[in-house]
């Protein structure tokens, strides 16, 4: 009994430290999604998105970023990039472009920014 007793306390320790600290750490990160589309005429690459932070972060954050989904000409050769142009505590602007012959009638992103 006094083990079975043991083990509970250890799990509830567990828990208690994952909602104080993990959903602090949660609370704190933002994310979302970004992307240009325009089918069937492409859309003026480069293309840069704003994305505002709200509430600002007291500093600037780190910043992931990566596609979730594109739409290209089969014809045509598919190149895509995109690049973190600029970030501080208030925004981030983030930047999807093509190069060469491929036609790119979409690109999408999603991103996450944490302290």
């Amino acid at each position: 009994m006094a083990k079975i007793q043991s083990m509970l306390k250890g799990v509830l320790h567990l828990a208690v430290m994952l909602v104080v600290f993990g959903s602090a750490a949660y609370a704190k990160c933002q994310s979302g999604s970004i992307g240009a589309y325009n089918y069937p005429q492409a859309p003026e690459y480069p293309v840069k998105e704003i994305i505002i932070f709200d509430p600002p972060f007291d500093e600037k954050p780190q910043m992931m970023y990566g596609l979730n989904f594109i739409d290209v000409n089969y014809a045509e050769n598919f190149r895509v990039n995109s690049s973190l142009v600029h970030i501080d505590k208030f925004q981030a602007i983030l930047q999807m472009s093509t190069w060469h012959d491929t036609k790119l009638y979409g690109v999408g992103l999603s991103w996450m920014a944490c302290p």
